[in-house]
């Protein structure tokens, strides 16, 4: 299964982020239509594993996870919650690789906090 489904099974599930975001969890970018908060997560660089036989199955997606809402507090809770369900993931791996860049939007008014991550996963 591709890592894009993997995260996307990974974040959908979990009952406490989905109580935060409902159905807010896109691939690659978000919709202002759709509303705050949401969860947004892209694939910026990976690499296959091969061994002397060749690809392995075994690929390390280096993953961003970004969580918009329009109140610092409501970040913090997705944020927390979206990273548990990463970090409790168990058809694959995921390791934050760095700290979170906080940022703030004025003209739409949403706060964002991005993540990056590290998902080991067999294909």
């Amino acid at each position: 299964m591709s890592v894009y489904a993997r995260v996307y099974d990974a974040l959908t599930t979990s009952a406490t982020l989905g109580a935060l975001v409902g159905d807010h969890i896109y691939p690659i970018r978000a919709y202002q239509e759709a509303g705050y908060p949401a969860v947004v997560y892209r694939r910026a660089s990976g690499d296959r594993a091969y061994d002397m036989s060749g690809y392995s199955t075994l690929e390390n997606a280096l993953i961003e996870l970004a969580v918009h809402a329009t109140a610092v507090t409501a970040r913090r809770l997705v944020s927390d919650a979206a990273i548990n369900a990463i970090s409790s993931a168990t058809a694959f791996r995921g390791i934050i690789v760095a700290s979170p860049m906080d940022e703030y939007d004025d003209e739409v008014n949403v706060y964002t906090r991005t993540y990056e991550v590290s998902i080991w996963n067999k294909e």
